[in-house]
């Protein structure tokens, strides 16, 4: 009986504490999105290092942030924006890039991934699709490195890819 005469406080409280948590959840989410802006700055450089020796040269990349409404993961929205060419624009990366560069990014970001995570293994599957001679030969020298530290498994057609591996 206590419950409903004081219903009207237990509400008040309830939304009291609600607003706390939200404000404490912004608090966080803020906190987040700075952490996900100096990474993106990391990232993105990393990214850069390691594309330009698989015949990407002329490649851009930022990552553009746009804020959301709060959720489990904070209140950012992420896209990888891309250029491929000189004075190309940048642009989603789902948007610029052919199936070959798509692969050779992807590979760029598995072996950041493997760089800062303790990974047991990795699997390339076919991420020297669009690509051959030197360039395959990179993409091998590339997984190789990264099979000093971890498990590499790849799937491949090109000879210059297989030559690296051990088994």
């Amino acid at each position: 009986m206590g419950e409903i005469e004081h219903n009207d406080d237990i509400i008040e409280e309830l939304k009291a504490q609600v607003a706390r948590n939200r404000e404490m959840a912004m608090g966080l989410a803020i906190q987040l999105s700075k952490r996900r802006h100096d990474a993106a700055q990391r990232f993105g450089k990393e990214l850069l290092e390691l594309a330009s020796p698989l015949g990407m040269k002329n490649i851009a990349f930022d990552v553009a942030f746009s804020e959301t409404d709060l959720t489990a993961s904070g209140t950012d929205s992420v896209d990888f924006m891309m250029a491929f060419n000189k004075n190309q624009r940048l642009m989603p990366v789902k948007d610029t890039a052919s199936g070959g560069e798509i692969s050779r990014v992807m590979l760029c970001i598995k072996t950041i991934i493997a760089r800062h995570m303790q990974l047991p293994s990795i699997i390339f599957d076919e991420v020297d699709t669009g690509v051959s001679g030197d360039i395959a030969n990179m993409i091998g020298e590339m997984m190789a490195d990264i099979s000093r530290s971890i498990q590499v498994i790849a799937i491949t057609h090109l000879p210059q890819v297989a030559a690296h591996g051990d088994h």
